[in-house]
This record gives C-alpha cells, structure tokens and sequence, in this order.
C-alpha cells in the first residue's frame, strides 16, 4: 500500500475513533430519571388477547385475530404474527373462540329508572338526571354480566323532554351495592324525550324547540356585539395626488369662524347587550340543535311519526334517532310504514329485533330489513324491560338473521349504531385502536343457534366467565 493510501485509512480510522467518542459522551450525559422513564414506559401492562376470529365491525372480519389491550383501551387489532406485540405482553390464549364488542342497549329502564315508556304529558325535564335513582342489586348485576351487554343507556321515563340519558357499564357482581361512580361511564351522554300525537304536546315541542332556538340566535349576538369592530385603514392617496390636508382650491377663502353654540344635552349611549338567560330544562334541546348533544324521540308508531313531521320541519337542527316503542301484541314497530320519510330525514331508527306477522294472514314481516335495504339505519333495543329478558336478546338477533338480515348489520345494529345513537362512537361498539376493550367471547359464530357465550370482557378485565361459573 502506498503511503499516501496509509495516510488516508488513518484519517478515516482517527474519523471513526472521533465519532465513537461523541456518541459514549452523549449516552453518558443521559439523566437516571431519563433511564427511568424508558424502562417504565415499556412496562406498560399490556394483554394480547389471541382469538380465532374477530368480528371488529368497523373494520370488517379477522381471522386468526389479536386485541392488545392496555389499561382498559385496546390499542392495536390485527393479524396473529402480523400485528406488532410487545415483548412484555401477557398472553390470553383464546384461539377457540370468537370474538365481537358487548352489545349496547340504548334505551333500558333499569335499576329503578322507570317501569315503562310513558309517552304522555308535556313537562320540561331537560335537566334532569338519573343517577340518584338507580338502586343496582347483586342478583340483577349477575344477570347483565352474563347477558352480552356491556354497555345499558338508562333513560327516564314521562312524557315531554324527559331527562338525560345516563350509560352505565355491566360491572363483576360483588357482595354490597357497587358504587354509582363505577357503574356510570357518563349520566348526560344524550337528551331524551318522548312526543304523544296530542295537539297539546305539538305545541309544547315546537314552543320549545323555538325558544331553544331563539336561546341560540340571541347568544351569538351577543357574543358578536362584544368583539370590537374592526377599524378600515385609511387608503393612502393615489400617486402624485395631495393628501386631503394639502388639497386647496385656488382662491379658496377660509372659512367664517361660527360663533358658539349652545351645548347639546349629552346623548345616552346604548346599554351593552346583556347576555341571554339560560333556562336549564330547555338548555339541553339548545345543545341538540346545535349537535352538541345526541338525543333520542320516542314515539308510538308510525302515525306518531306523521304528527311528528312537525317538529324536524320547524327546525334543521331537530333530528333525534326515532324509537319505536309499538307494542308487540299489536304486530310490532310499524316503522316501515314510514320508510320514505325516515329516509328522507336521515335519522337513525330504534327498534326491537322483531318478527311481526302482517295482519289476518301467517306471512311474517321483517321490519327491520325494509328499513336497511332503504338505507335508513338501525339500533336494536330490547323490546323487554326486564334484565332476565336481555339473555333471550341474541336469539332474536339470530331469528332477524334467519330472515335476511345479514350477519354483520345484525351485530352492527346491535354494538355500534345504539353506540353512535348515544353519541359514544368514538369509545365503544367497535374493536379498534382507541376504544374500551369491551367485548364478548363466543365458542362458535356470535348469531350461530348453537354458539354459546364464553366470556365477558369490560374495560380489558372478565367480569364473566361460564366456565368459572359452572364450577
């Protein structure tokens, strides 16, 4: 080798020492509570859930799936051996079972919230909650902890705006009454109100959804009048133009001085706009027409809904998810009665998972399949008011199946689209990234008759487990 080639390697070698010396110094200069931090972000408790297929709903079907959870949201869904799982990750082997979110109830009158849906009178409740109510008991936890649903919408009951809506969670039973604060994940996630096809209760709801508007109309003209006006600045003159001070007409005279005047009296200056008054039972409507808040309207039936035209056509702002609450003696909801206009209006329909029979004849009618072949979107409620009768709610799923209704828009209006109706999309219903890991093992397909609930999953813990339980 050359020597001029030798004096090249050295400086690449002396290079290479120089940078190595500059890397050690900088890890050298890195702080204990640094160190700290590293090693206790990547001890982040974490569970992945291995399954044999994952009915995520928003993001279609996986098979030979992985839910990581960690502190109680999931945070990644997808392949076994695709997705990425961190090395310290505890393992739940489920690789038999099936996997899709609790079912999602978004109108129950349960823990003593109310017995019935009365849809009469004509009261402003806007504000009223029902948590003070709720008295919870261990025998009726158990019955929802192993029924599918994780998430129960509890509304009050009475006519008019009725109150808010409050989401509760199923909880593991234990001995004593839960505390409120655990069961209740939000007690105003949406407005509830319930109309009678009465002229009396027309006019309060249109009365009340102008003076809900007029609360709006006259807050951002207050909120307008309060910002300062904005000063134009002046146009500069035009090239070779005198400013205004300069120009003088030639020969011009000044101008007689005016003797004088005697004082005007001092004008009055208009008083500030003064900030609307808000009405705490009507402020909640406020909020629905601004769609800050999801609401839900029941209503009898379909003749309901004619009268009910009204009220969407008074107001833009006014599209609640319709409930029909048709007694299932008299055939069911009737709302495909109605399909255009629901249709038309774009709201979302609550409904029972029912089979009804067209009347005087044995021919068995599927209201719900009318309604999503239009493209009118479904939410499932329970027709029962009972807590024993949530356990019969996926064999009616799976009679609505039988019947047309395929696999998926089942399951979809049974988690996401009640969680949607609630305004709680973005937190459950699904299994994605971001939301609570809340969801349901089965030992076969969710709908298949002969699949059996294994186990129940909230916030990331088993509340209910059958094998435990059959012990």
């Amino acid at each position: 080798m050359t020597r001029p080639a030798m004096d090249n390697v050295s400086d690449w070698l002396r290079s290479c020492g120089v940078l190595l010396l500059l890397v050690a110094a900088s890890l050298a200069q890195e702080t204990p509570e640094t160190q700290g931090a590293d090693e206790g972000a990547a001890k982040t408790p974490v569970t992945a859930w291995h399954v044999k297929r994952a009915h995520t709903i928003s993001g279609g079907v996986i098979d030979d799936a992985v839910i990581l959870v960690s502190a109680g949201r999931i945070t990644g869904v997808g392949k076994d051996g695709v997705l990425a799982i961190p090395s310290h990750a505890t393992h739940e082997e489920r690789r038999a079972c099936t996997v899709a979110p609790g079912f999602v109830h978004p109108a129950g009158l349960f823990f003593g919230a109310g017995e019935r849906y009365d849809l009469t009178g004509s009261a402003a409740k806007g504000d009223e909650t029902v948590r003070g109510r709720l008295d919870p008991q261990e025998a009726d936890l158990k019955k929802l902890a192993r029924s599918g649903f994780t998430t129960l919408a509890i509304v009050p009951s009475g006519g008019g705006l009725s109150g808010m809506v409050a989401v509760a969670k199923a909880v593991k039973p234990s001995q004593g009454l839960p505390d409120p604060a655990a069961l209740i994940r939000d007690d105003k996630a949406a407005v509830a109100m319930a109309f009678d096809p009465a002229t009396a209760s027309r006019e309060f709801f249109l009365k009340s959804i102008e003076k809900a508007r007029k609360y709006i109309t006259d807050l951002e003209a207050f909120k307008k009048a309060g910002k300062p006006a904005e000063s134009k600045p002046a146009e500069a003159p035009k090239e070779g133009e005198a400013k205004p001070e300069e120009k003088k007409a030639e020969g011009e005279k000044k101008p007689e001085e005016k003797k004088p005047e005697e004082k005007k009296p001092e004008e009055k200056k208009p008083e500030p706009p003064k900030e609307p008054a808000k009405d705490p039972k009507i402020q909640p409507l406020s909020d629905v027409l601004e769609s800050k808040l999801a609401s839900v309207l029941f209503i009898s039936g379909a003749s309901a809904f004619l009268h009910a035209e009204a009220l969407f056509a008074a107001d833009a702002g006014f599209r609640p998810a319709v409930a029909f609450t048709g007694a299932a003696f008299r055939g069911g909801p009737d709302a495909w009665r109605v399909v255009e206009g629901l249709k038309k209006l774009g709201v979302t329909v609550l409904m029972p998972p029912q089979i009804s029979n067209v009347p005087f004849l044995a021919t068995l009618r599927s209201t719900a399949t009318i309604l999503l072949d239009a493209g009118v979107p479904v939410a499932f409620m329970p027709e029962a008011r009972d807590l024993d009768a949530l356990e019969r709610y996926r064999f009616e799923l799976m009679q609505l199946v039988r019947h047309g209704v395929h696999c998926e828009d089942a399951l979809r209006a049974a988690t996401l689209t009640p969680a949607e109706v609630l305004g709680l999309g973005h937190r459950i219903g699904s299994l994605e990234a971001g939301r609570d890991a809340d969801f349901v093992l089965y030992d076969g397909d969710p709908l298949a008759p002969t699949t059996k609930l294994v186990a129940v999953v909230v916030d990331g813990a088993v509340i209910h487990d059958a094998a435990e339980e059959a012990k």
